[in-house]
């Protein structure tokens, strides 16, 4: 019995390891998923992002090297202007669920601001790196 538990210990260990995702969160009718912090949090995010329409990634490139950046305020909008989502981002990835259409997006990380315009098509998955330099 002893070494069945061994056993079954062992074979569930690799599963129990695994980050899970962060948590769905709904901002405005915008559904999202944020984090990445730790390698195996950011793996599970990276491998979800096929099945949403956005993942927005965070980086700042210094001396040649570019490393993945938290705590961006991040400020999304539609074609008309009209303000989507308003948050910190607490990691270097966020998941969004968007309709098809043209967006833009404001990100700040300390006193930089970029912004950056882009399309969502139906049916398509789209990565997109904002990164400080």
């Amino acid at each position: 019995m002893k070494r069945y538990i061994v056993g079954l210990y062992l074979a569930l260990m690799p599963l129990l390891s695994m980050a899970q995702l962060p948590p769905l969160q709904v901002s405005n009718e915008i559904r999202f998923i944020e984090g990445g912090v730790g390698l195996s949090e950011s793996n599970a995010i990276e491998m979800e992002a096929k099945h949403w329409p956005v993942l927005l990634e965070f980086s700042q490139t210094n001396a040649n090297k570019s490393e993945w950046v938290s705590n961006i305020v991040l400020l999304l909008k539609d074609a008309n202007g009209v303000q989507l989502l308003s948050r910190q981002v607490d990691g270097p990835l966020i998941l969004l669920d968007l309709k098809p259409g043209k967006y833009s997006s404001e990100a700040t990380f300390g006193n930089q601001k970029l912004v950056n315009s882009f399309y969502v098509k139906n049916g398509e998955h789209k990565k997109i790196n904002i990164n400080w330099k």
